[in-house]
């Protein structure tokens, strides 16, 4: 399940239906802490890994398509600089999320969003809470 014992594993993330996904993304971007929301990927790297290096805390992050956020990634990490790295350093190189590294490898960093959902230091904890919100895109409706 994991690669490395301070990384957990993303669960894959399909294209969720636009409403759900919509209703959720809102949702998402509701809660999230505009400190740790950050536009275009490419061009806030280097504040992105400054920002992530301060916190001392995992945590669910989501990866969007500026153009269409119904295109998003989300996963959870012990250590999300790390885990920020690993995805930003390996879409170009190789295919572990088939979906996700091929749209990166499409429309480049620069057209992504990157934000920190939630934050909690517990594994198991991270884990229910990103499949909660996985089940909200993918299975709810948002109410």
């Amino acid at each position: 399940m994991n690669k490395s014992a301070n990384i957990l594993t993303p669960t894959p993330t399909p294209t969720p239906t636009d409403s759900v996904a919509t209703d959720t993304l809102k949702a998402i971007f509701n809660i999230a802490n505009p400190d740790l929301k950050f536009i275009n990927v490419e061009k806030e790297y280097k504040n992105i890994i400054i920002k992530l290096n301060s916190l001392n805390s995992g945590g669910i992050y989501l990866f969007w398509l500026l153009d269409n956020p119904s295109k998003c990634y989300l996963g959870s990490a012990i250590n999300l600089r790390k885990r920020f790295m690993v995805h930003y350093n390996n879409s170009l190189k190789n295919n572990n999320h088939p979906k996700f590294y091929s749209c990166v490898k499409k429309y480049k960093w620069s057209k992504f969003g990157f934000l920190v959902v939630d934050l909690d230091k517990n594994k198991t904890i991270l884990r229910e809470k990103e499949n909660i919100w996985l089940n909200k895109m993918f299975n709810d409706s948002f109410e």
